[in-house]
């Protein structure tokens, strides 16, 4: 059951980069990401076949529930390919864009979620909902750098996406504060590393800066550097998600250990 939840966590992070990039890809018309986006996407690619070979090899079957949170994800992943040529053409919205990678996304979180109903030990379940709202703050993380990077590209901000790129801040710092009260204490010093950390300093800057010209635009804030330190911000919490994830398999395994001795 973990190495569904990881190997989702694993398709999930390259998602919410290719989501950010999108983005900015199409509100500048191509000025910008036009070089990076083919690796990143090279990248989500890589992921989406481990995934998808790793539930072939598991089989679902089974576990119906499971299976049909699977069938979702993936009629939604179907579409990821005509999402890039819209991209590439720029014949859909930045918003309307990182709306399809969102709902992609949450579509996999449910699968990651459905997963923790089929372990029987409680004290396991309750680490996996704790890694699930740990993984549920870190895509708000990438909502809020998605969100950003046409503001920053169009250099002004319209007061209904200063609403969601605020909700999306307040949304990932919730989930983080109910992540530390359950996280051991090597996790809590991981997390609080990244968040201390010189990238989400960069980050909270260029937050700033957005709410105190709202008004009236003028950030200059190069979006390339946004989605950098963003991206750089959300690499480590990506490592802190890896952190609970070897927990969570250590403590499986030590089960097991315990119920064979047992027997």
């Amino acid at each position: 059951i973990m190495e569904i939840a990881v190997a989702t966590g694993d398709l999930i992070h390259p998602l919410q980069i290719e989501r950010g990039a999108s983005a900015g890809l199409i509100q500048s018309k191509g000025q910008k990401f036009a070089d990076t986006l083919p690796g990143i996407r090279a990248k989500t690619d890589e992921k989406l076949s481990a995934y998808k070979h790793l539930l072939a090899g598991i089989g679902a079957g089974a576990m119906p529930k499971l299976k049909a949170a699977v069938d979702d994800a993936e009629a939604k992943l179907a579409g990821l390919a005509e999402l890039r040529a819209k991209a590439d053409r720029f014949s859909i919205p930045a918003g309307e864009s990182s709306a399809f990678f969102s709902a992609t996304i949450a579509k996999l979180l449910v699968v990651i979620n459905t997963s923790t109903k089929y372990n029987s030990d409680a004290a396991i379940e309750k680490d996996m909902m704790n890694y699930l709202v740990f993984l549920n703050a870190k895509e708000n993380a990438g909502q809020e750098r998605a969100l950003s990077m046409p503001v920053f590209v169009a250099n002004k901000v319209e007061p209904a996406q200063l609403l969601a790129i605020l909700a999306k801040i307040h949304q990932q710092e919730a989930y983080l504060e109910l992540f530390l009260n359950s996280a051991t204490e090597q996790e809590k010093t991981a997390l609080r590393t990244v968040l201390g950390g010189e990238a989400a300093q960069e980050v909270q800057r260029m937050r700033g800066i957005m709410a105190e010209r709202s008004a009236q635009g003028g950030f200059e804030v190069d979006s390339t550097v946004w989605f950098k330190r963003s991206t750089d911000r959300i690499n480590g919490l990506y490592e802190v998600e890896q952190l609970v994830a070897r927990d969570i398999n250590s403590d499986a395994a030590t089960l097991l250990a315990n119920n064979r001795t047992l027997l």
